[in-house]
């Protein structure tokens, strides 16, 4: 069995964790592209942007990827499903251990994806899924120029976009405009002061920005009249393109439903693979799951726990 290097003291567990850097970039991507999920759990993303929340960690056991988190400000441990070829039961096995030797409260948190929407296009609803932290998954075609009845809305503010902004320029992020993205960003997060996570993700994105290269994101930014107006990044893994950000400046009429329109032609263009869109969950927020059930997702990716 290989193991990495023990950090705690799990000698008696046969698990041994290392905390997540972001010098892991390469190790987590390798996993998560051999051992692919439509959940954003599972995204190079996923993990680092949310590393400095979760406190995240490690370990590589019978050739498997296990993580594990830190709930803030508890002692709960999560366990998050294994990338890899060891099976559930062996894995369970070996937290129920790890819990009992370290005396950790600990669950094992597993993505129960393709859950079907509600009537009413609602979210399903279901005791044993954590609600907050089920995510919303589109089709891609869903989202180019939003065709049929149902999005009407949508492609109506989205040709506003269009017709009232003809300046509009569609440009790819790279490290070049990474000094305007942060600017940006910083101007947003001036309106979400008051939301701790808000202002930890904005603080974590405009690091990602610095670095641009060397994490597997793709996205684009949007200018009107030569200034940023909004822009959306995220991850290609399977057939999944996984959003990990997308802020825009809402005195621009239509600017969410154009930079999240464009950005779907951009992805099929660039990944012809990629069939549906994950736009990560709501966060508890009842704003943000208006706007997200607003799209009429495709699917839901839920998440079950199993307490130890």
């Amino acid at each position: 069995m290989k193991t990495t290097q023990n950090t705690l003291t799990p000698v008696l567990t046969g698990l041994e964790f290392t905390p997540v850097t972001d010098d892991d970039c390469e190790l987590l991507r390798d996993f998560f592209e051999k051992y692919p999920s439509r959940s954003c759990d599972f995204s190079v993303g996923g993990v680092l942007l949310w590393n400095g929340f979760y406190q995240y960690e490690y370990s590589i056991v019978d050739d498997s990827l296990l993580i594990m988190g830190s709930w803030p400000g508890s002692d709960l441990k999560i366990f998050y499903e294994p990338r890899g070829p060891i099976s559930i039961d062996a894995y369970t096995n070996l937290v129920k251990d790890y819990c009992r030797a370290t005396k950790a409260k600990g669950i094992i948190l597993l993505p129960e994806e393709t859950l079907p929407v509600a009537d009413g296009d609602g979210r399903p609803v279901d005791t044993t899924l954590m609600p907050d932290w089920m995510e919303y998954v589109y089709e891609i075609e869903k989202f180019n120029n939003f065709p049929g009845k149902k999005m009407a809305k949508k492609r109506n503010h989205l040709n506003f976009f269009k017709n009232h902004y003809d300046h509009y320029e569609i440009e790819e992020i790279s490290e070049s405009i990474a000094d305007e993205l942060i600017d940006f960003t910083e101007r947003f997060s001036e309106g979400h002061a008051d939301d701790a996570v808000a202002v930890y993700e904005a603080e974590e994105i405009k690091k990602a920005l610095r670095n641009y290269s060397r994490y597997p994101y793709y996205g684009i930014a949007i200018r009107v009249d030569g200034n940023i107006v909004a822009y959306t990044f995220g991850e290609a893994i399977g057939d999944t393109m996984i959003i990990h950000a997308e802020k825009g400046d809402i005195s621009y009429g239509g600017v969410y439903q154009a930079i999240s329109s464009f950005f779907a032609e951009a992805v099929s263009e660039r990944y012809p693979e990629v069939r549906y869109l994950n736009r990560e969950d709501d966060m508890g927020s009842e704003d943000l799951r208006k706007s997200k059930l607003s799209y009429h997702p495709s699917f839901f990716i839920g998440k079950r726990v199993i307490s130890l």
